[in-house]
């Protein structure tokens, strides 16, 4: 919950998400996605997405009633110095995330509330953004 607070997305919201949902993104070796039910939720939070981003944001418009359009932000490294948010939609954001270059460790939130990312963002301005204090060295 920590990490789309951190980037500016409140999973609940009055008028746009009244439920959440928390989903691994993954499944066991040669399972496919498509085989899965995903709960029904305003917002939904993927753990493990990364991996499997293009064919998840195809499953998802197919089995639970969100379209193309439905906002989606992937949240790499959260709460951290090294955080980057990459924002879109279910049908852009695998190639927003490419062309970030966002790999693993990355959280997917799905739903009207994660185009709130740039309104509510309150660290991107921050001075010691993008630096780390750690060093492969410690």
């Amino acid at each position: 919950m920590a990490v789309p607070a951190y980037a500016g997305i409140p999973l609940t919201h009055r008028e746009w998400s009244r439920s959440v949902a928390f989903v691994t993104g993954t499944t066991t070796k040669g399972e496919s996605l498509s085989k899965i039910q995903y709960p029904k939720a305003d917002t939904l939070v993927f753990f493990m997405a990364v991996s499997q981003l293009k064919e998840l944001s195809k499953t998802i418009q197919e089995t639970n009633q969100l379209d193309k359009n439905t906002p989606a932000a992937l949240i790499y490294r959260g709460t951290t110095s090294q955080q980057k948010v990459a924002y879109g939609t279910l049908e852009t954001i695998n190639q927003i995330k490419e062309q970030k270059g966002i790999e693993a460790p990355a959280l997917l939130v799905v739903g009207k509330v994660a185009s709130l990312t740039n309104e509510l963002s309150w660290t991107h301005h921050l001075p010691l953004i993008g630096n780390s204090y750690w060093t492969k060295d410690q």
